[in-house]
């Protein structure tokens, strides 16, 4: 569908027309666009966000394996270097029992004296701190160690790892959801309002045909219509979205600072053009619809 640039004023001037006789529906569009856009928008953010904080998350998941009390000290760099070799594993860490005791000392900080009724005994095992490529195979791994005669248990926060992952995948699941519901609501509603001006100039349109002008002649001011309105709906969304996403990077960095927030401006800047993208699409997908549903031409 090719437009010629000598045709392109004569394009814009009955888009412009077409505007202007239906203003009312035309702003419902555009307001319902936008509307659509934030919450688009909104769960993009919400998913970039959920993603970003799971992935913190996953990082800090990590199978703790605990040698048993009777496994000589010259048998640990070996189980080591086996642990290493189990596929999927990132890193192990050893953490002796003494490193380990040393660390309970520093965490209990001022109360490190309820400890003192240890005495000189340490009832801390060797420890090995084991990080996976992929933290979805922490409960494989551990499954699969957890049966080494050298071991005497193994931990990787059982129950609370298979929930976080079932959530964060939900989360996913319901956004993405919503996002296609509210981008074909957008389309549905720019189809409207195309149709309407398409009625409201079907004398013109057949004068046009019946002189011979082609299809495509006529179709490109709807083209440009549908494409206006997604793109404005989509500029108020952006305009909205933008404000309230940096207000709120503010305000959480001065209290919640810890949070893993998305704060990457070229990131951003990709998601706000990329709404704005997604504005003109749907304007044109509506467009194209109500041509071809509605319209014979």
């Amino acid at each position: 569908m090719t437009m010629r640039i000598s045709s392109l004023g004569f394009f814009v001037q009955q888009a412009g027309i077409s505007l202007r006789r239906n203003p009312g529906m035309s702003a419902a569009s555009i307001i319902t666009m936008a509307f659509c856009l934030i919450i688009l928008g909104a769960s993009l953010l919400i998913i970039l966000n959920t993603n970003q904080l799971v992935n913190n998350l996953e990082s800090s998941v990590e199978v703790v394996a605990y040698a048993k009390a009777d496994v000589k000290a010259e048998t640990l760099p070996k189980l080591e270097k086996r642990l290493q070799e189990v596929p999927g594993v990132k890193t192990v860490v050893f953490v002796s029992k003494a490193e380990g005791l040393e660390e309970l000392k520093r965490r209990f900080g001022n109360n490190a004296n309820l400890l003192g009724s240890l005495g000189e005994r340490n009832p801390l095992p060797d420890a090995f701190h084991i990080q996976m490529v992929d933290p979805q195979q922490v409960a494989a791994v551990a499954e699969q160690i957890g049966s080494w005669p050298e071991l005497e248990r193994v931990r990787y926060g059982q129950g609370i790892v298979e929930r976080l992952f079932t959530v964060t995948d939900w989360i996913k699941t319901i956004s993405i959801s919503i996002m296609g519901f509210l981008a074909l609501t957008a389309v549905f509603l720019i189809a409207t309002t195309i149709r309407l001006a398409m009625n409201s100039r079907q004398t013109e349109i057949s004068i046009m045909k019946y002189v011979g002008a082609s299809n495509r002649f006529i179709r490109w001011p709807f083209f440009l219509e549908g494409m206006f309105l997604g793109f404005c709906g989509a500029l108020l969304a952006v305009a909205a979205l933008a404000s309230s996403y940096l207000s709120l990077i503010k305000n959480l960095n001065l209290t919640l600072a810890f949070l893993p927030l998305v704060q990457d401006p070229a990131l951003l800047g990709m998601i706000f053009g990329g709404l704005l993208l997604i504005g003109i699409f749907l304007g044109a997908a509506g467009t194209l619809f109500s041509i071809y549903r509605f319209m014979d031409v």
